[in-house]
């Protein structure tokens, strides 16, 4: 959302807020429960509400040092993947077009008709088998054929 109205508009409205907060909770729980970062294969304890850390006698289980470094990691993957979502906009704006066009005439898209938007605008989409085995289709300037991918079609991307 915000990256396409910075890249459409060259502005951004408030309403984007709702992007950074789930994009900063999708990166917390990858540095602190999945050990998807730089600081290793580590959980860092369970999540305490902003009221639980501030009452007495509450515990953390990891250092300030480390709780810093969580924000830190925190933020870098939030902003490198800003950076990677605007560049893949940019390089295919017609394609962020063809679905913008599609949501305001109908607000909703399943997962296959958009994956067909994007294959028919040229973006190479990775198809995923029954048995989880990856292969990336180029899209229509590669030939690209329409095959459904083995989902459901109901999830919204």
């Amino acid at each position: 959302g915000r990256v396409a109205e910075e890249v459409i508009f060259d502005e951004v409205s408030t309403s984007a807020g709702e992007d950074f907060r789930r994009a900063t909770q999708i990166a917390e729980h990858m540095v602190k429960d999945y050990g998807m970062s730089r600081l290793g294969l580590v959980a860092y304890g369970e999540q305490t509400s902003i009221l639980q850390q501030q009452m007495p006698g509450s515990s953390f289980t990891y250092s300030e040092a480390t709780a810093a470094e969580i924000d830190d990691e925190v933020r870098r993957i939030v902003a490198e993947n800003y950076e990677r979502v605007r560049e893949l906009l940019r390089t295919h704006s017609a394609a962020l077009h063809v679905i913008a066009d599609a949501l305001v005439e109908r607000e909703h898209l399943h997962g296959d008709e958009a994956r067909e938007m994007l294959r028919s605008a040229g973006v190479p989409i990775v198809d995923r088998s029954s048995n989880g085995d990856a292969a990336v289709n180029e899209g229509a300037h590669a030939g690209a054929s329409s095959a459904s991918d083995g989902s459901d079609g109901d999830s919204e991307d």
